[in-house]
């Protein structure tokens, strides 16, 4: 498969997996106005204020994309307050990033995005990490905890309404939740989701008590194991470039494939010039 078609696939499946996620929400959380749109070939996905979940994907991949494209995202955006960010790809047609560049759009960041075939995959790990296990269906607030924690770089007690997020990857279809103790402790987490034999490792995180003890290498292979296991033939995974994540997944086999740009309109509020 050349790396074009490749990234059609995994954006489509980001796609499917962040549509999934925003039917939970909903259930979840009524209360909050949530909406997609299909626009120039790609999904406008609005998932509520300040969610990181507003973005807009798939563009230029498909089909030519327009000016009149570029009104309907931003009345997209206007009708919802979503503070859309704009995804493209190396693959993405230049139209894209220069029509949002001319509407105020800013580069903000760059995200890596890894492939790893599991046709012929074999684990570095001599055996799985007896530190990780599958979450039980009763440990969702404390999975979501420790999850949320690892991400917010925080060690207190988080309100509910930061948990949302992470409980709505917990109860996503085909999705696998994964947990790291320490003496008993929960120490981090991570998610995979599986679709027939695709799979996809996202919301990976580690307590901040308990980083430096290979935990994250321990999640990552845990979850690859489960993958392959299942008849996986490949799987995906995004981290910031040249970080510690992307030294742990790359050393776990995954080979970066591209990556993806992240472009957003500074909000009025915005002191940057």
């Amino acid at each position: 498969m050349d790396q074009a078609s490749l990234a059609r696939r995994i954006e489509g499946s980001l796609i499917d997996g962040t549509l999934a996620i925003i039917d939970i929400l909903n259930r979840l959380d009524p209360a909050v106005k949530r909406a997609a749109r299909t626009i120039g070939g790609g999904v406008a996905i609005a998932g509520g204020p300040g969610s990181p979940l507003s973005f807009v994907v798939g563009l230029g991949l498909h089909r030519p994309f327009t000016e009149e494209d570029m009104d309907a995202i931003e009345t997209f955006d206007e009708t919802y307050d979503a503070g859309l960010t704009i995804r493209t790809t190396p693959f993405s047609q230049d139209r894209v990033e220069r029509l949002a560049s001319e509407r105020g759009y800013r580069l903000e960041e760059r995200i890596a995005v890894w492939y790893l075939s599991l046709t012929d995959w074999r684990s570095a790990w001599d055996r799985p990490d007896e530190r990780v296990r599958p979450a039980g269906t009763d440990e969702e607030a404390m999975w979501a905890m420790v999850v949320e924690q690892g991400f917010r770089n925080r060690t207190d007690r988080l309100p509910d309404a930061d948990l949302l997020l992470s409980r709505a990857f917990f109860r996503m279809a085909g999705g696998v939740p994964v947990i790291a103790e320490v003496e008993g402790q929960p120490a981090g987490g991570g998610m995979l989701a599986v679709s027939g034999q695709e799979s996809a490792l996202f919301a990976g995180s580690v307590h901040p008590a308990f980083r430096g003890r290979r935990l994250q290498p321990a999640l990552i292979d845990w979850r690859l194991r489960l993958a392959q296991k299942q008849g996986c033939r490949w799987a995906t995974v995004e981290t910031v470039p040249d970080s510690i994540s992307a030294r742990n997944v790359e050393q776990s086999g995954f080979r970066l494939v591209y990556h993806v740009a992240l472009w957003r309109k500074p909000s009025s509020s915005d002191s940057r010039k």
